[in-house]
């Protein structure tokens, strides 16, 4: 299964990152707008519906791939190159999923680290799931209701070449170092239609993104915003996400819309579970 993720990876990341992106002169305002969008991309994500994965025990592992929409990188990626398009960052992961009694499901995703063209990129993300209803409200046959809380980290880098007043005008070659790390929490609710399982969800999600320029001089921000090779920026704001389930014996089929501090996040996701 992890060469087949890796395959997937490979595809995703060569439609969504033809080449890698150049930052340069990034002001404050442009580094609010990359780490936000990196930010929204990193948040833990399942394509998981409401309820648990059996009455007392369950077990589900797959794969989640997607995209998340990123305008503002692509504004400020253009400045710099008008031929890279990166319009959104992908993002996928192996996931395993455990149910235990009293409603509770623990869920992990790992992304291994991989070199992927000129871009490397790693991460994982934990999370709880307790659906409430089962023990605070009357069970009712179709309805679930849960309550998630979750956290993360990812990691992207790509090597650059730096050309500007911080370097002296020379070239400079750089290692830039993204890291991100999330937490949130959300409740949710989903039906249980036979085969189908449509779900919702709202809640609260943080962001932290540092960037890190590895080089031995220079920097890509603009003197007027900052002098260091790192810098970072932290976010807050809503989330919420609609999706459904297709439940065929063991194979799970999942698909997921998600607006995260209102960027749009799409994910899919392929699985088996017992």
């Amino acid at each position: 299964m992890k060469s087949l993720f890796l395959v997937l990876l490979s595809l995703l990341t060569t439609s969504s990152l033809a080449a890698s992106p150049k930052f340069d002169t990034i002001d404050q305002d442009d580094f609010n707008k990359i780490s936000k969008e990196f930010g929204a991309n990193a948040v833990h994500a399942l394509v998981a519906p409401a309820n648990p994965l059996g009455e007392i025990f369950g077990v589900e592992a797959g794969i989640n791939a997607g995209a998340t929409k990123t305008p503002e990188i692509e504004k400020l990626v253009k400045e710099q190159d008008s031929s890279v398009s990166i319009g959104a960052i992908p993002h996928a992961n192996l996931f395993a999923a455990v149910s235990v009694p009293f409603g509770i499901t623990f869920e992990l995703t790992y992304l291994p680290s991989a070199d992927l063209g000129d871009v490397s990129v790693g991460g994982n993300s934990q999370a709880i799931k307790w659906n409430f209803d089962r023990i605070l409200f009357p069970k009712v046959p179709i309805l679930n209701m849960a309550l998630r809380v979750h956290r993360s980290s990812f990691n992207l880098d790509f090597d650059q070449t730096i050309n500007n007043s911080s370097t002296g005008n020379i070239d400079v070659n750089s290692t830039i170092d993204l890291d991100t790390t999330t937490w949130g929490a959300h409740l949710m609710a989903g039906a249980n239609l036979f085969i189908f399982k449509p779900y919702a969800g709202f809640g609260y999600v943080s962001t932290k993104t540092e960037l890190d320029v590895d080089a031995s001089t220079g920097t890509i921000f603009d003197t007027s915003f900052s002098t260091n090779q790192k810098e970072s920026k932290s976010h807050s704001g809503t989330h919420y996400f609609v999706g459904s389930e297709l439940d065929l014996l063991l194979l799970h089929i999942g698909i997921e819309y998600a607006k995260i501090m209102d960027i749009d996040r799409y994910t899919a996701k392929f699985s088996l579970a017992f």
